[in-house]
């Protein structure tokens, strides 16, 4: 999970290559990523429009290393005024 605002690197091992498997932009519950003075955490049914999944495949599958941005001018704003973050599930697969 990566907070709005912030990026986060992701990295596999020599020999082996990122695969993103599933990607959100938006905010689901009121639990993830907290930060006091940041924007609301109350509404939970914001998601991106965009396919947040492909955006990411295209720029992380296939590199050993990708740099996670989460941040509305790469994913849209679903939700003004609502501290959003970015959830990424992949798995590193060999050459």
């Amino acid at each position: 999970t990566v907070c709005d605002g912030y990026t986060r690197q992701i990295d596999c091992f020599d020999g082996q290559h990122i695969h993103v498997d599933e990607a959100s932009y938006g905010r689901q519950d009121t639990r993830t990523c907290r930060a006091i003075g940041a924007g609301s955490t109350s509404d939970t049914d914001c998601d991106a429009s965009v396919s947040v999944r492909y955006v990411l495949q295209q720029l992380c599958n296939n590199q050993k290393s990708c740099s996670l941005s989460a941040n509305s001018a790469l994913f849209g704003n679903p939700c003004p005024g609502t501290y959003k973050y970015l959830q990424v599930e992949y798995h590193c697969h060999r050459d």
